[in-house]
């Protein structure tokens, strides 16, 4: 009789501990209980909104929020949407420190990873609670963009030799990350049939939560390859003379997005600039012969718009049934809903008498849902594994006391939360164009679905110029080296006791 107490009051104990364990869980790695209780979108819908109020006050607010996040195990998180939020308020040197630190920490913790993928990916904690405790890495989409706003920071900066740095380091980034999702889902599939979970009998229930036939057909590749780091490394050939180079960039990111007429004319005109008869003759007779690839008009230099519209859309949450020893239990797991998307409008450019649309290079939110999809095999695995093991505990416990069972089930349904963090600041789409325009000061007119803004920019003769565009709710964002004089809506700087907007 002794003996049954003393392991009664055990088993008291140890459930209390437990409960108290998993309900830190999914929240411990994130140093903050806010993810635990409203999710991590429930934070960046604050930055988001802070933008869309075109108040700098209420971005710089949100920034000094991010000052202890910065510092926690999901600091390349907190780091890239600061840099994000700054680089929109135009501090481009606050922007390139943030976005130079959080490439720097997942570099490192790539160089420190000498376990296997799924020692990490199936560790204790993350098995105990939810997968909020594992310290956020980065999806491959997030990380390739990363070196993608930080080459624009230096675009904007005129750097242009950093900016080359960058988008050599995105596209190692995606060689790397092809090789490194093949090798994560061949060892979650290992041990699947290991723990006999049969994660193709999940297949009918992700079907519809990951479809992309709503983003239109080629949208994406992949959640590892990004034309725009292909076009930006094309238009930084092809100012500088290297028109080999800049051609295979550009044929790389047709492969991507074939439509896009703007690449195609690069892609001709950078053939014709080579001589390359071949290439020449592949792009006619794939876009026929409205494809030109005029060279720039003798004393003229070429404009490239880099239009970003919107945010990426926040992740929602559904349920799997899961059945184990003859019980119906329940896994939760993120998606993104697609149900309301539409295909973005263009921006129009123009100038006089010449005007130019941008076309979609870079459709994030697609490229985010094929991420998600890409990592099911691993989050399926992980939140199977997890509820036998909390419907063990729960099951035991129920054997002992059918009061310590019901408070075992209270702690499951406390932690059961899907991992919707993301970097959501990111637009949703990214758009690109050119227009060749005469040397000197041009009056630049951007318009996009009733928004319009004018904008000065300096023109050199055979010099590449970037003007970036970011809709904000209702309004542009102008940003540029060669403006002459910053239009309303761009970034400026107040004296510290005025309101500033963006």
């Amino acid at each position: 009789m002794r003996t049954d107490s003393r392991k009664s009051r055990r088993l008291v104990v140890c459930a209390l501990t437990l409960t108290t364990l998993l309900g830190m869980g999914g929240c411990a790695s994130t140093t903050n209980f806010a993810n635990s209780i409203t999710g991590y979108s429930g934070q960046a819908k604050g930055y988001k909104e802070a933008l869309d109020s075109g108040v700098t006050a209420n971005v710089e607010h949100e920034i000094n929020s991010m000052e202890g996040k910065c510092q926690s195990p999901d600091k390349i998180l907190y780091l890239s949407e600061r840099g994000r939020l700054r680089s929109l308020i135009g501090d481009k040197a606050g922007s390139t420190a943030d976005y130079l630190v959080a490439s720097d920490t997942f570099e490192n913790e790539r160089m420190k990873a000498v376990i296997s993928a799924s020692d990490t990916l199936f560790a204790a904690s993350s098995l105990a609670s939810n997968d909020l405790a594992i310290p956020y890495e980065g999806y491959a989409f997030e990380k390739v963009m990363l070196h993608n706003m930080q080459a624009i920071n230096y675009i904007l900066a005129s750097n242009y030799d950093f900016a080359r740095i960058e988008l050599n380091r995105a596209d190692v980034e995606q060689s790397y990350q092809l090789d490194k999702h093949a090798k994560i889902a061949a060892e979650a599939e290992a041990k699947s049939k290991d723990k006999k979970i049969d994660l193709n009998s999940f297949d009918s229930y992700l079907t519809d939560k990951t479809s992309q036939d709503v983003f239109g057909t080629g949208s994406v590749k992949n959640s590892f390859q990004n034309a725009f780091t292909f076009f930006l490394r094309g238009c930084m050939f092809e100012d500088s003379g290297e028109y080999d180079k800049a051609l295979i960039e550009y044929k790389k990111a047709l492969e991507i997005f074939p439509a896009n007429n703007t690449i195609a004319e690069s892609a001709m005109r950078t053939a014709n600039l080579n001589d390359d008869a071949r290439q020449q003759q592949q792009l006619t007779d794939t876009y026929g012969t409205s494809l030109v690839g005029n060279p720039c008009p003798d004393g003229s230099g070429r404009l490239v718009i880099v239009f970003e519209k919107g945010f990426i859309a926040s992740r929602s949450t559904f349920r799997v049934p899961f059945i184990w020893d003859n019980a119906i239990l329940q896994l939760v797991l993120p998606y993104y809903d697609t149900k309301g998307y539409a295909q973005p409008a263009f921006l129009e450019t123009s100038v006089a008498d010449k005007s130019c649309q941008t076309q979609t290079i870079c459709n994030l939110e697609a490229m985010a849902v094929q991420s998600l999809k890409e990592e099911y095999p691993s989050i399926l695995l992980r939140q199977a594994l997890r509820m036998i093991a909390k419907y063990q505990m729960q099951k035991e416990a129920s054997k002992q006391s059918a009061g310590i069972g019901l408070l075992m089930k209270v702690a499951n349904i406390v932690t059961d939360r899907a991992d919707d963090r993301n970097w959501l600041t990111l637009p949703e789409v990214v758009q690109v164009g050119e227009i060749f325009l005469p040397a000197g000061d041009n009056t630049v007119t951007c318009r996009y679905i009733g928004l319009s803004c004018d904008v000065d920019v300096d023109i050199k003769a055979g010099q590449t110029h970037y003007l970036i565009v970011t809709q904000l709710s209702q309004k542009l964002l102008v940003q540029g080296s060669d403006i002459v004089e910053a239009p309303a809506g761009a970034p400026v700087q107040e004296p510290a006791d005025a309101t500033s907007t963006l």
